[in-house]
């Protein structure tokens, strides 16, 4: 469910989704987002007074943090979790051959992207600890990265399939991006952006129903499921699954 901020982007709740036996997420207690460098006053109220954050899960690299640090929830928790693999001195992850390949075939990149982030070995480390914060937190936890689409996706994807959701319901809730999204966009064009920076806007605020193909594709083919992909590669138990379902599904 998208949620009405004055400065946060892309905030979300994930509160309502259908999932195991049933049961669906509690409202106020899961919550995605775009970063939080430009929270509003009022926003950051609302995120203490309204919804008791906890902890802030901030899913992006360390020189992301640094240029634009989070404004945080008083008493809440920060988690900083860069989910991207390490850039590399040669090879496919230096960071100036990663930048030309997203100018050169963006498709193609972000579709590679997302089968680095289901096989790499940091990111599965990364994302290992962001479900057992999330398993361990005291309140209401919110995750994101720059713009609250790919990182924090694939986050949200592995919650939700753990909590049982349906693959249909997990990708609607991947795809609801767009319409988070779509208004900013129609008030870029409303002020006269050009046609450069509005084509660069929807390509990397918006997500591909590809990419997500692709995630899901390499989990599968790869270790036979998300659930058996969480339980393995990430180390997430049985009785953490059912304490994560205990905590967030209703009864």
């Amino acid at each position: 469910m998208i949620l009405e901020f004055e400065s946060i982007n892309n905030i979300r709740d994930l509160g309502g989704i259908k999932c195991a036996d049933g049961r669906r997420v509690k409202r106020g207690l899961l919550l995605r987002s775009g970063d939080l460098s430009r929270a509003s006053d009022g926003d950051i109220f609302r995120l203490e007074e309204e919804y008791a954050v906890s902890d802030v899960i901030d899913l992006r690299d360390e020189w992301e943090t640094k240029e634009k640090p989070d404004r945080l929830p008083g008493g809440a928790e920060y988690h900083n979790m860069p989910a991207f693999p390490p850039f590399e001195e040669q090879g496919e992850l230096v960071y100036e051959n990663l930048v030309k390949s997203f100018a050169d075939d963006p498709l193609s990149s972000y579709k590679s992207l997302y089968k680095r982030l289901a096989q790499n070995d940091h990111s599965k480390e990364v994302y290992s600890r962001f479900m057992k914060t999330v398993i361990g937190a005291s309140g209401t936890v919110l995750w994101h990265c720059r713009q609250g689409k790919d990182r924090t996706g694939v986050a949200a994807i592995l919650l939700l399939t753990a909590l049982g959701a349906d693959e249909r319901d997990i990708i609607a809730d991947y795809l609801e991006t767009n319409d988070a999204v779509r208004p900013m966009l129609e008030k870029m064009e409303k002020n006269g952006a050009s046609r450069e920076e509005l084509d660069y806007a929807r390509l990397h605020g918006l997500v591909m129903e590809e990419c997500v193909a692709v995630y899901f594709d390499t989990v599968k083919n790869e270790h036979g499921s998300l659930m058996e992909y969480i339980t393995g590669e990430l180390g997430i138990t049985q009785d953490d699954i059912e304490k994560l379902r205990e905590k967030y599904l209703d009864m």
